[in-house]
Order: C-alpha cells, then structure tokens, then sequence
C-alpha cells in the first residue's frame, strides 16, 4: 500500500519477465499473436468518440477483413491507406427500375427499386433504412448483404402508406456513395375542366411508374374492351388546344352522330379561333400555315389540352408503356405487341380510330388505335399505333386527329 505519497511508474511484460524500457506494455510470444477487438464495421462506426490510435479487426471491411487504427479524423488501414470497408465506386438512383405502384392514402404493398452500383469490392454492408421526405409516410429498407466484386445491383424495399400524391425523395448512403431516389406517389383522381364542364378522371400507374389518366381526353368511362365506344373519346389535330375541333360524339363502336364541321382555311397561329377541323391535303399536311414545332412540349407547352401538372407523353414513354417496362410488350411476350395488350395493360387503351387530314373523316374507328405522343419527326409527329396483330410507334400527318392521354408530369 503506497498510503497516497506517490505513485509506481512500471511496465508490464506478458511472456516475458524483462519488458522493453520503450513498451509500457510488452507481450512476448513465439507461438501465439496479439488479438484485437474484432467487429463488423457497423459495430466499429458505433464506438462513441473513439480515441486517437484506438484499434480494431473489422470483419466485414475488404474482401476479407482489416487491421485498423482511429487517427484522430477517420478510421485507417494499419498497413496504410483509408479505411475500405465494404464500398462501391458509383450508384446510379436515376437508373433504378421501379416496380409497384404508390398512391396517396394507400399502404405500399409490393413495391420496390432496383438500384445499379459498380466498383463493388466484395465487402459485406449493414444495409440501410431511409424515411422519404416531399411525400412523407414511407421507408425505404434495404437489408443488409454483400456487395458483388465488381457492378451489381441493390433492392431497396419501400413500405408505408404516403401522406399525399407528388414525389417521395429517399436520401440513400451505402457503401461510401449517396443519390436521391425519386418515387411518383399518384393521386386517386383528377378533377378539372374540359369542353367547358367539370370532370372527374381517375388515375392509373403505367409499367413505366407514371401517373396516367384512366381514360382518353373526352371519354366518359374507363375502357371496358378494344371496342368500347363510350371511352374512344375525343381526336385532336397535333398540337391544337382542346377549342372545339376535336369534339365526336359517338353513338357506336363505329358511327358518330355530331362531329364539328370542317374548314380548309389553314391557321396562321397557334389559336385558330374556331372549332373546325382544319383539313389539309397536301405537304406538309399541318392545320397550321407555318409549322410550330414547340407545341404539346411539356406542362407549360402551348396548347396542352391535359389537366394542369399533365401533360402529354413522349414517344419514350409510350415505348415504356408498350413494352411494360423492359418485360416484354404489355408484359406477356410479343404475342401481346397488338391491341389486346393494349386493353390489357393497365392503361385500357381502346381502338378510337383517327381523323383523315385530307377531308376530315373517321378511319378504322373499333379495328385500330392511334394516340399522340408530343414528340415530333422532321414535318411530322410520332404517335402510339395499334390493331389486332401489331403495335409500335410511327410517323404520322399533324393534321389527322388521334386519340390523347395524358399523364403527370
């Protein structure tokens, strides 16, 4: 007992009985190692405050674990270099693939995102829980696993019911790298005013995650076949605002009983002032006398006939839509590349026919499909085509009235 006047400066020896002057502590062994802590380097990034020179084995970091030390700034490899850890060199949340769909008020069931990295080192990650802010309510969990040696992909599983309709943002952090990951949450319906009334449109989600109306611009019900007439609603010349011209009244699957009357006077601006159909039987075939090709661009574009944050799809997106997300056309294989995946698919389009440009009347009415897309071609503009045996995307007269629907932007 030292009885409090000082204190014993020694040093410690195991397997040996004379210390090294420099070591206070010295362990001497021939047959045996010094074993550190050892721990994932989850449990590793816990310790609070580490202390500078604080070291440990991480199981988990590398291909097959790693001796570190704390340098007072950061954990490193006691053989030199950053610590590792299990990292990728890049994650790309822009070239996710969505599946399941989000919408306000419902609770998430089968829904997730696919996630592509490169650079992976084989290091085995604690996995991660991100909450979604803009539309708040959900969780995005992606369990914890292995990354591949090389590129890879990671699923992060989404859960919760979304407070409201807009963007769900997850803030992801995995492996050294971080991107936001957006999710569309849709709304359940859409009230606005078209042909001067109020009208109520449900909404749909696409193979592609889009929110889409459920129905055409001027239909009164959701297609309940290829031929039902009563959702072919209305056809739009390229590019015209919603001014009259494309009204049809249907009184078939193939007859009309009023459709406005028709003019050859071609436009000079963008706003006819009328609701004719404006025929035009000669190159370039356009309603309008000076071609604009910034119409139908976007929400903002002039003329957008679509409710206010809809707009109308470009031609990628019904490539999406048709060939379900890379799964295959309408999801069941090329057989399904025609009208009846279209009625199939979850957006229920029907076989409205077109307008001729020429002389204004109905062509194909109940035998084939034609919706616009805003994207254009040269003089023309390109449209979603499809009949009993074939569905693509083609080029077509901006003067010939097709069927649109809209989704959100």
């Amino acid at each position: 007992m030292l009885g409090g006047r000082g204190r014993v400066n020694a040093q410690v020896g195991i397997g040996t009985t004379s210390p090294n002057a420099s070591a206070v502590l010295d362990v001497t062994s021939t047959t045996q190692g010094f074993l550190p802590p050892r721990m994932t380097q989850a449990q590793r990034d816990a310790i609070a405050s580490p202390a500078s020179g604080l070291m440990v084995w991480c199981t988990n970091c590398g291909a097959a674990g790693e001796f570190q030390g704390y340098n007072g700034t950061t954990w490193v490899n006691l053989t030199g270099g950053t610590a590792t850890g299990a990292t990728i060199s890049s994650i790309t949340c822009g070239s996710a693939t969505n599946n399941g769909t989000l919408t306000s008020g419902t609770a998430a069931s089968g829904v997730s995102s696919v996630i592509p990295y490169t650079g992976g080192n084989a290091g085995t990650h604690s996995g991660q829980t991100v909450t979604s802010t803009g539309v708040t309510g959900l969780t995005a969990t992606l369990s914890a696993g292995t990354f591949a040696s090389g590129s890879g992909s990671l699923t992060y599983n989404i859960t919760g019911t979304p407070a409201s309709s807009g963007t769900a943002t997850f803030a992801l952090n995995i492996g050294g790298q971080t991107c936001s990951l957006t999710r569309t949450v849709c709304s359940t319906t859409v009230t606005f005013t078209y042909n001067g009334a109020s009208v109520t449109y449900g909404i749909v989600t696409g193979a592609n995650s889009k929110c889409w109306l459920d129905r055409n611009l001027g239909a009164t019900r959701v297609a309940q076949s290829s031929a039902d007439y009563l959702a072919y609603g209305d056809l739009f010349q390229w590019g015209r605002g919603a001014d009259g011209h494309q009204l049809i009244t249907w009184t078939s699957a193939t007859t009309v009983t009023a459709v406005n009357g028709t003019t050859e006077t071609l436009s000079s601006s963008d706003t006819p002032g009328n609701a004719l159909f404006i025929t035009n039987g000669t190159a370039p075939y356009d309603w309008r006398s000076g071609q604009n090709v910034n119409l139908w661009q976007g929400v903002s574009g002039t003329n957008n006939p679509c409710p206010s944050g809809y707009r109308l799809p470009i031609e990628a997106e019904w490539e999406a839509e048709r060939n379900n997300g890379g799964t295959g056309f309408w999801g069941t294989g090329s057989a399904q590349n025609n009208a009846t995946g279209a009625i199939n698919s979850p957006l229920k389009l029907p076989m409205s026919g077109d307008r001729y440009s020429s002389n204004g009347t109905l062509n194909v009415v109940g035998t084939s499909g034609y919706y616009w897309c805003s994207t254009v071609s040269g003089t023309n503009s390109r449209l979603l085509y499809f009949d009993s045996s074939d569905a693509n995307v083609y080029t077509n007269y901006r003067a010939d009235g097709s069927a649109v629907r809209c989704l959100k932007d």
